[in-house]
């Protein structure tokens, strides 16, 4: 049984992404990036959402900590956000799982590392990183993978490190959208306690916490952490 709201996202009654629907919504990335980051990423208005809630947050907190090592955008899509991070001084790497939004973001003369690699296997050194920016992958990633995908990112960080992480925000039921671009994407929500609960567990404090929503799809709910 499935619910339909407006047209734009059907709810599934389940409570996990299963490995069908990560291998759709891989293909449907993989298939469409052109016009995923034509319609979505880069999108009129879209770099001033992500800025407004998310970027410049992180930014602050970055800087607050007096951080000025290596950031990691996991999850980095065609590059938009760490592209922007740069040009401000800051030394950024980026990973995403398809390989065609990395190529785009090189076509489009982005010079930061970028490298196509899964956000649960990243092939990185412990500590090689200051900070880390996960805006709206881990969506992505199964419910019972995020336990271990969220200490892998702590590993990952230097002690006092800074991390943005959004969840999409819900009552732990998956979702899924057809994009007017083709194909289908599936999503994993969490409520706002489990997603808390989740963070601390791997090792992190909460510094700051924001909800945001774009449409009518279910809303954003973004963290902002420190390394214990």
């Amino acid at each position: 049984m499935s619910i339909k709201n407006r047209d734009e996202h059907v709810f599934l009654n389940e409570s996990d992404l299963t490995d069908a629907y990560l291998e759709v919504t891989r293909v449907t990335y993989e298939d469409n990036a052109d016009s995923y980051v034509l319609n979505y990423e880069r999108r009129t208005g879209a770099l001033d959402e992500t800025r407004l809630f998310t970027v410049d947050p992180f930014l602050k907190s970055f800087r607050d900590s007096k951080l000025k090592g290596k950031i990691l955008f996991a999850g980095c899509g065609s590059g938009r956000d760490m592209e922007g991070v740069a040009n401000e001084g800051f030394n950024c790497v980026g990973v995403d799982i398809s390989s065609h939004m990395i190529n785009i973001g090189k076509i489009m003369g982005i010079k930061q590392p970028m490298f196509v690699m899964d956000m649960e296997n990243l092939d990185f050194p412990p500590e090689s990183f200051d900070g880390i920016f996960c805006e709206t992958a881990l969506a992505h990633v199964k419910r019972s993978a995020l336990p271990q995908t969220l200490k892998n990112f702590n590993n990952l960080l230097t002690r006092k490190g800074v991390a943005l992480i959004t969840f999409r925000k819900g009552d732990g039921r998956i979702y899924y959208t057809e994009d007017k671009v083709g194909g289908r994407r599936y999503y994993t929500t969490v409520t706002e306690k489990e997603a808390e609960k989740l963070i601390k567990d791997a090792g992190f404090e909460l510094l700051s916490s924001s909800t945001h929503q774009v449409g009518t799809k279910p809303p954003y709910y973004n963290l902002i952490t420190i390394k214990k």
